[in-house]
């Protein structure tokens, strides 16, 4: 009851405190209070005689605390006990004991450790999303400001740590809306233990939250210990959006052919609301350097993407002749995509992967770029036109190769497309349908412009003059009706024309070169009398295809059902059909496309070299050929049973082949062999699509002898319908071992086994074996690919584990393919990797901070492809 008057005193005699809800030792719900007025400039009188102090704060306060507290009426002093706070506006003050000074609205809050040295009670300020713990805090409510010692404060992944701290809390006031701590013999580090590992220690620092820490001299320190490494200031940011700012390097290395190196080090900014802009570089003391500049864009329900531009300046020297090879490569990497919202008649969107001089195998050891030799690029606009049957589509396609780095580019690409129609439809459905309804048009036009080259010459003048320009369109016409009730007939008529504006001319050069290589140390010299080379020329050229083809086709059904057993059926569907084709004679029309260079002179050439000047044409060059009637025919199969599964008391369906396709031809124009050969075809999947086998056979009607075959059927020399001539059969799986153990383990076993170190493994394995007429016309079995690869991570300990990024057998050439293998060790807040590319005869090691804000700390040593041999070209 006592204490009860003293606060009632209190706060008539201390308008300063709005009101102070108190929690005794039961109670955890604190009281209202009576809130004051703002201003605190000059001193007010509200609902009769009381009056506020001028130094009183701006909101109420509220505190509490668990075992108990009293107020000492003569020092103004409040005293909680046990899991006590306060709260005043966004901030919460937590301890094991808290002092609250009336009279200077200040707040004292501080722990204790128990007999063991763990801390109870251990003062913790929170700030709206920010909180620090410290040994001791003090706070002043009416200035924002604070006295903090053996703080604890986070910044995104920076932990501060600060012997005396300042904090200033942000004040709309004085156009200040971010709170501000300075330090005094601070250490800042990503560890999170109470003794960091390690950590940059500085006499002063200042923290703005969420933008900047600002360091003035500072040392590195690890496990205590001072190190050489000194910096005379240092800035880090800590922001969470987009600002603009300097990329600090996260790997620095050492090679012997370019010196020492930084990676990574560049700028950011971003572009507006939409885009940001990233710039990179790899530089080295002897003046090899990377550059690459990333761009990532994305607008909600519209689209997103990303654009890389990359440029390599390497160079090796020959230990030899202290020779300097220097080496130029570029890349491309662009990806967009429009979200299905954006627009309901257009789309734009691809992907475009394009490098000069093998630059990703020059520049990565990673096994996926080692291993990939092509590359291939589509980017496509897309426009429907509504109410019309007609489409638009433009845009570009690239190939490469790298390792004859042949690169072909098509650009522009340029499609008109009609859909299907039916002109001679009427547009009333009264009375039934005529068969002559039933006529549909297709209508489409292709422009192309093709640039084949080397790589390194994309963009020279030559290359751009020597582009394939070509057109093309087409119209087919067709009609599709029943015939005796359950078989249709389609018969349909195409016609194509082709416009290209430029040809090739081929010709001798009888320029002799002389080509030296090295060899064992001795210089050989080796002499080339000429060569074949080509020009092109601005010719304009017309050629022009005709076919027809009649097709039937119908499907058959045979059922077998079974009430008893686990078999319970057989279905079998066949699926018929039958195809006439003519094609008219073009030998005449396209004779004059036909060139020869006489080799009469040539000391390269045993015989003429005959050609066709549109060799080079983007559409298919034209071929002479005999009028061409045929009959192609074929049988799709599907096997499916049904059988009792006891597992669920049901009737299930399971196929026994997905694809079961027999097919051929008959050529009725030619004199001899008209029969085609035979193909099976057989495809099957297993576990769930994670196996696919496809099985492939070829059957002659004709003998063969010696190699040769022969015009005779086999039927009349050997009353034989077919001989066997080839066989294919490919096995494709590709599975992770977590999915393979399911298969004969439970779950519970499964979990914590031996077995589940490889819960992160996928495994590959290709297996193609061909059976056919070796050189000595004996029937053999060979085995084309048999391979197995696997990638994915063991956990070998709590701290230790293998990363396999690649690995693999070629059982064929009995050889490892490629093995790309890695060691990592959890050293906490830091980590220790090794990885190495026998084949390449590379390696890393480095002891590293974690990835974050100071992943820059680094201590690296390695042997790049520039280092494994003298030339790198």
């Amino acid at each position: 009851m006592l204490q009860k008057i003293y606060i009632i005193a209190v706060l008539i005699l201390f308008g300063a405190l709005k009101t102070f809800a108190q929690l005794d030792s039961i109670s955890t719900t604190p009281s209202t209070s009576i809130r004051a007025s703002k201003d605190s400039l000059r001193s007010q009188t509200v609902k009769g005689s009381v009056r506020i102090s001028r130094d009183s704060v701006s909101s109420e306060v509220q505190y509490g605390a668990r075992d108990s507290s009293h107020y000492d009426h003569l020092l103004r002093q409040f005293h909680l006990y046990g899991d006590a706070y306060i709260e005043y506006e966004q901030y919460r003050l937590e301890a094991d004991y808290i002092v609250l000074d009336v009279k200077a609205n200040l707040a004292t809050a501080i722990g204790r450790r128990d007999s063991l040295g763990n801390w109870i009670g251990k003062p913790l300020f929170k700030d709206k999303n920010k909180s620090f713990a410290a040994a001791k805090m003090r706070f002043n409510f009416n200035t924002k400001k604070g006295m903090i010692y053996d703080v604890v404060t986070r910044e995104n992944d920076i932990y501060v740590h600060g012997g005396r701290t300042k904090f200033i809390a942000e004040n709309p006031k004085e156009d200040r809306d971010h709170d501000i701590i300075y330090n005094q013999d601070a250490i800042f580090t990503s560890c999170d233990n109470e003794v960091p590992h390690y950590g940059i220690r500085s006499t002063k620092q200042k923290v703005i939250p969420d933008e900047l820490i600002v360091v003035g001299p500072s040392r590195m320190e690890i496990a205590g210990i001072p190190t050489p490494i000194w910096l005379p200031f240092g800035f880090f940011p800590v922001t969470k959006t987009q600002k603009q700012g300097i990329l600090f390097p996260k790997d620095f290395e050492y090679s012997p052919q370019w010196g020492y190196g930084v990676r990574n080090v560049g700028y950011f900014m971003p572009l507006g609301q939409y885009a940001n802009l990233q710039t990179k570089m790899d530089i080295y003391t002897r003046g090899a350097y990377r550059l690459n500049l990333t761009s990532q864009y994305k607008k909600n329900y519209k689209f997103t993407g990303s654009i890389t531009l990359s440029y390599a300046n390497l160079f090796s020297e020959d230990p030899r002749t202290a020779e300097i090879y220097r080496d130029k490569g570029w890349g491309i990497n662009w990806s967009h995509s429009q979200d299905a919202r954006a627009h309901p008649y257009q789309q734009f969107g691809g992907t475009i992967q394009i490098q000069s001089n093998n630059f990703q195998q020059r520049n990565y050891n990673d096994a996926r770029t080692q291993l990939t030799n092509t590359y291939r690029s589509s980017l496509n606009y897309s426009r429907n036109f509504p109410g019309s049957p007609f489409s638009l589509t433009a845009g570009m396609t690239h190939s490469q190769n790298t390792n004859t780095r042949n690169m072909e580019v098509s650009l522009p690409n340029l499609r008109l497309k009609m859909t299907r129609i039916n002109p001679f439809k009427r547009r009333s459905g009264i009375g039934p349908e005529k068969w002559y309804e039933r006529i549909t048009l297709n209508y489409d036009a292709d422009v192309r412009n093709v640039i084949r080259t080397k790589d390194s010459l994309l963009f020279t003048r030559q290359t751009l003059d020597e582009a394939q320009l070509a057109f093309q369109h087409r119209i087919s016409s067709g009609v599709n009706f029943k015939v005796f009730k359950y078989i249709n007939f389609t018969p349909s008529i195409d016609y194509t024309e082709t416009f290209n504006f430029r040809s090739i001319e081929r010709f001798y050069d009888p320029t002799i070169i002389l080509d030296s290589t090295m060899v064992n140390g001795e210089l050989r010299v080796d002499t080339i009398l000429g060569k074949i080379d080509q020009r092109t020329i601005n010719d304009f050229t017309a050629f022009r295809n005709t076919s027809f083809r009649a097709s039937m086709s119908t499907q058959l059904y045979g059922t077998m059902l079974f009430s008893k057993g686990i078999l319970r059926g057989v279905r079998h569907v066949l699926r018929p059909n039958i195809s006439f084709n003519w094609t008219p004679d073009n030998q005449e029309s396209l004779a004059a496309f036909g060139r020869v260079i006489d080799s009469s002179g040539i000391p390269i050439l045993d015989r003429p070299l005959e050609y066709n000047i549109l060799d080079d044409s983007p559409f298919r060059a034209p071929r002479a050929q005999t009028g061409r009637s045929s009959v192609s025919y074929g049988l799709d199969n599907m096997f499916e049973l049904k059988y009792y599964s006891k597992k669920d008391s049901t009737e299930k369906r399971l196929k026994i082949f997905d694809r079961f396709n027999v097919s051929g031809a008959y050529n009725i124009e030619t004199d001899s062999f008209n029969f085609s050969p035979l193909r099976i075809g057989i495809v099957k999947r297993l576990f769930k699509g994670r196996t696919n086998i496809t099985f492939n056979l070829n059957y002659d009607f004709y003998d063969r002898i010696a190699g040769v075959r022969q015009k005779e059927l086999l039927w009349k020399n050997k009353k034989q319908l077919l001989r066997f001539d080839n066989a294919r059969l490919t096995v494709n799986t590709s599975f992770k071992l977590s999915e393979f153990f399911g298969l004969f383990m439970s779950k519970d076993a499964y979990t914590g086994s031996f077995f589940s170190l490889f819960d992160r493994f996928n495994i590959r394995h290709n297996l193609v074996l061909r059976r056919s007429e070796n050189r000595e016309f004996v029937m053999f079995t060979d085995i084309v690919t048999n391979s197995v690869s696997t990638n994915g991570s063991i956990q070998l300990s709590p701290k230790w584990r293998l990363n396999i990024r690649q690995i693999g057998y070629d059982f064929k050439s009995k050889r490892v393919t490629y093995p790309d293998l890695g060691f990592v060790r959890d050293l906490h807040c830091w980590e220790m990797s090794i990885t190495t590319q026998p084949i390449q005869g590379t390696y890393t090691f480095s002891i590293y901070v974690k990835p974050g804000t100071l992943g820059f700390l680094r201590i690296p040593y390695n042997r790049g492809q520039q280092d494994t041999r003298s030339r790198i070209f």
